[in-house]
């Protein structure tokens, strides 16, 4: 009955935002990383696929049991810090290596280790750190504007705009301009899409302590 009467334009938006900022941005990293790393179509879509059900599924069941709008997704840090640490790892022992850091993060959560480990971390170490991933996107921004000048422009500008007037839309305002924008120039090549459902591929996952270093510890 809550679920039926908390339904409205307003949360719908809302969701929609959520989903689009914390997943829609990060997918595209995590497929630009698996391009990286040299991952055929199958892995990348399993990788993406197998993640797209269990955030979903999670965020859902938190959702409904908790009464709060529980929106389980991806660090976006994390996503752009695979984008050049993912490189060169085998993608087994890269699995590997998520699997340490998902083992670090749960042990923090059941263990109450998260607290005094963040209080021990400065703040500004923490900030650095993520400007360090964030920097080269950020930056990247500027060095393609010579590639698309008009689109970059145009949605910079949207964003900017909108953060005044009504920042809750901005990340969908800026989407739809660019789309429309890549339509009206025909960059959109919807006839290569190719439709069908996702094939999992098992991976088997491999430790190793470079990738332990690279990549676990990093992401955790």
């Amino acid at each position: 009955h809550h679920a039926r009467r908390d339904i409205s334009a307003s949360a719908v938006a809302a969701g929609l935002v959520a989903v689009l900022v914390s997943f829609g941005g990060t997918a595209v990293l995590m497929v630009q990383a698996g391009h990286a790393a040299g991952l055929d179509a199958a892995r990348i879509g399993s990788w993406i696929g197998s993640l797209s059900l269990v955030l979903g599924l999670g965020g859902a069941f938190y959702s409904l049991r908790t009464g709060l709008p529980v929106v389980m997704a991806w660090s976006t840090p994390g996503a752009a810090l695979l984008v050049t640490a993912l490189a060169g790892v085998p993608f087994n022992e890269a699995v590997g290596a998520f699997v340490l850091a998902a083992g670090l993060t749960l042990a923090c959560g059941l263990f109450g280790w998260i607290d005094p480990i963040l209080r021990r971390i400065p703040g500004e170490v923490a900030a650095a750190m993520l400007a360090g991933v964030l920097l080269n996107f950020g930056m990247g921004i500027f060095s393609n504007i010579n590639k698309q000048p008009a689109l970059v422009l145009a949605m910079c500008a949207a964003y900017l705009l909108c953060r005044r007037l009504a920042p809750r839309y901005a990340v969908l305002v800026v989407m739809a301009v660019a789309v429309a924008m890549a339509a009206g120039m025909g960059l959109m090549q919807v006839d290569q899409l190719d439709w069908r459902l996702t094939e999992f591929v098992w991976t088997t996952p491999a430790f190793s302590a470079q990738a332990a270093v690279s990549l676990g510890i990093p992401l955790f």
